[in-house]
């Protein structure tokens, strides 16, 4: 599995998902190129909801994974078992049946 992207060609910043405008720098029309990124990253941090949106069964647990190219992912955390999370942690990110980001150490 690949995680899809845009790279600007102007800035070089990788943003998930797909845009064809670069929030860091503005520029559109044809400056955004697709990019494909390996499913695994760092945890870079997380955060456990106790009261989370409707919708969701509390608690769940979101976190910042970073790809590579420093592109930054927010997912859920597909297993409720938290204590095995560490900050720095390979994980690998996949999509629920709703196709939202997960990952799972």
């Amino acid at each position: 599995m690949s995680i899809s992207a845009s790279e600007c060609s102007s800035c070089g910043k990788v943003i998930i998902p797909q845009r064809s405008i670069c929030p860091k720098c503005g520029i559109s029309r044809g400056s955004m190129r697709a990019i494909e990124l390996s499913e695994y990253g760092t945890l870079e941090s997380y955060t456990v909801s106790q009261f989370p949106p409707s919708k969701f069964e509390a608690p769940i647990t979101l976190g910042i994974v970073k790809l590579e190219r420093n592109a930054l992912v927010l997912a859920l955390c597909n297993s409720r078992d938290i204590e095995d999370l560490e900050i720095g942690m390979e994980v690998r990110l996949s999509y629920d049946e709703k196709q939202r980001f997960v990952f799972q150490a």
